[in-house]
């Protein structure tokens, strides 16, 4: 199930229990994984920005070996036979002018939005 925007707040909140209370943020994050496969990509940054922040090297590596728990289990679903099907289809052609006829919409679904009109009398005055 993929929602629109939570993805966002449960990444945040796994943030933000980085530093109120971390074990609820291995949580937040798998929650965010499972509203959109995208947070998945964020997960160096997250690492990264664990490894940086100033708590004991012992918290680090409770921090550290949660997340690679969730590692762990996020390879062992992805190489498990769970979706053979998915496994087993070909993938499609790219289809370019689908890909170009994605920008016309962009300007469509765009056109309206309220942030882009807001700046556009900033981007059409000659200063």
């Amino acid at each position: 199930v993929e929602y629109p925007n939570y993805w966002v707040a449960f990444y945040l909140l796994s943030i933000y229990f980085l530093f109120k209370k971390w074990p609820f943020s291995p949580i937040s994050y798998i929650f965010s994984v499972m509203t959109k496969g995208l947070s998945a990509m964020f997960l160096p940054c997250s690492l990264f920005f664990i490894y940086n922040m100033n708590i004991s090297k012992k918290k680090k590596l409770k921090i550290f070996s949660t997340y690679g728990i969730i590692i762990i289990i996020g390879i062992v679903i992805l190489t498990s036979g769970i979706n053979p099907e998915a496994r087993n289809t070909p993938l499609t052609e790219f289809k370019y002018h689908a890909f170009w006829g994605g920008f016309g919409e962009l300007n469509a679904a765009l056109r309206n939005d309220p942030l882009i009109l807001f700046f556009i009398p900033a981007f059409s005055t000659n200063s």
